[in-house]
């Protein structure tokens, strides 16, 4: 009633400031109930707290994490004592290959060394080669005409061979029916005298084979 006879201005102030000091008045208020809390809190034995169920889910919690806690620092330290071994057997292993490699490298070298000598020993070989088939191919070029020509004389020597035997064949022949002619002739010119042709005829054969043979040897070549 009194702000309805009020004017409108004083009105607004007048609720204004109820507002304010409801506000403040509000602000103390919680601002007094937290200090009384926290006294409380300060002043709560340990008994209480660790009965309350926040306590005893606080605490299983922190029991959970503290079992986990501890089993990843175990497996934290089976890693760290795995990677140190895998990094030592690494570092053998590394040692090992280097090592490998610098005798690979050494026998490698040694064989290049072998391969270049036997190379070089070759290259003579074949320069010494080369040297004495170009010395037989000049030779040959050189004994080519010798050659065909000597040849040509063997051949020719051979063909007057073949017809040299083919006359004293021939000769021969002609001796043999010379013979026979003369001993028929002698039959037919002597037939008293058979006995004594007969005789005589053997001594004559011969003499007459034996001028074949002497005209034969005469007539060689």
């Amino acid at each position: 009633t009194l702000s309805l006879s009020l004017s409108p201005s004083l009105s607004l102030s007048v609720t204004l400031y109820l507002s304010i000091s409801l506000s403040v008045s509000l602000s103390l208020t919680a601002a007094c109930l937290r200090a009384c809390a926290q006294i409380d809190l300060r002043n709560v034995p340990e008994d209480v707290v660790k009965g309350t169920t926040d306590y005893k889910c606080l605490q299983s919690q922190f029991s959970l994490l503290y079992n986990e806690s501890l089993q990843v620092k175990t497996q934290l330290d089976e890693a760290r004592a795995l990677l140190l071994s895998t990094k030592n057997a690494h570092l053998r292993q590394i040692e090992h290959m280097e090592s490998d490699e610098l005798n690979l490298q050494k026998k490698l070298r040694t064989e290049v060394i072998q391969l270049e000598d036997t190379l070089a020993q070759v290259r003579k070989e074949y320069e010494m080669l080369r040297i004495e088939f170009e010395q037989n191919l000049a030779a040959n070029e050189q004994a080519g005409p010798i050659n065909r020509e000597m040849r040509h004389l063997i051949n020719s020597l051979q063909n007057h061979n073949h017809q040299l035997k083919g006359d004293v064949q021939r000769y021969k022949r002609k001796l043999r029916e010379a013979q026979a002619e003369i001993s028929k002739a002698r039959m037919h010119c002597y037939p008293q005298l058979g006995g004594s042709a007969s005789s005589v005829g053997p001594s004559s054969s011969s003499s007459s084979s034996a001028a074949p043979s002497s005209s034969s040897s005469s007539g060689g070549p």
